[in-house]
């Protein structure tokens, strides 16, 4: 990385040329990197071992939740189911 040298009063100070910064980080960003195989299998199994998870749990939430809040009405409970919905959806 060239560096320019900028003098100011009786001390001068050493600074990184921000404008080829720039273009080595443009150049970078406009080519993809590429996945090896074992890194596109571990992504692919972490995809679906989450996806999984969250499949399996959405169907017994509601039941898991209306024994969780006794003398809950339904729409009380799908509000529940709802917002923790969404909140993981959020979170992930």
């Amino acid at each position: 990385m060239a560096r320019t040298r900028v003098s100011g009063g009786d001390r001068s100070t050493v600074r990184p040329d921000f404008r080829q910064q720039a273009s080595i980080v443009k150049n970078a960003a406009a080519e993809p990197a590429d996945l090896r195989p074992l890194q596109l299998f571990f992504l692919a199994a972490t995809v679906f071992v989450v996806s999984a998870g969250y499949g399996s749990l959405l169907p017994l939430l509601p039941a898991w939740l209306a024994q969780q809040l006794p003398g809950a009405s339904p729409a009380e409970v799908s509000r529940h189911v709802g917002f923790l919905s969404g909140v993981y959806t959020a979170a992930c």
